[in-house]
């Protein structure tokens, strides 16, 4: 069994805030009026450009200096209450 490489806490916020904008990304097609081809087209170059600014900001973030995982709690806390809020207020016709 081969040591995996610690990964910077910077680019695990990275990939956390890149999992969660898929996620939100593919949930604003639901009760689209779009045809399932222009939905299809739409998820694969709107998925592929979050994984080009996910890897872009990864590469960014291992040149910021570590911080304790406990200092980003804050930034973490803060990211999910906009990403569930986003959610909310989608159900309800407005956006933030």
């Amino acid at each position: 069994m081969t040591d995996q490489p610690i990964k910077h806490p910077f680019e695990r916020f990275v990939g956390f805030v890149g999992m969660t904008s898929c996620l939100r990304y593919g949930y604003s097609f639901i009760d689209s009026e779009r045809s399932l081809l222009q939905i299809l087209m739409l998820l694969v170059v709107g998925f592929a450009l979050i994984m080009l600014l996910e890897a872009v900001g990864k590469r960014l973030a291992r040149k910021l200096p570590i911080v304790r995982m406990r200092y980003l709690l804050p930034l973490y806390v803060l990211y999910l209450y906009v990403f569930f809020t986003s959610f909310y207020s989608s159900s309800f016709g407005f956006s933030l």
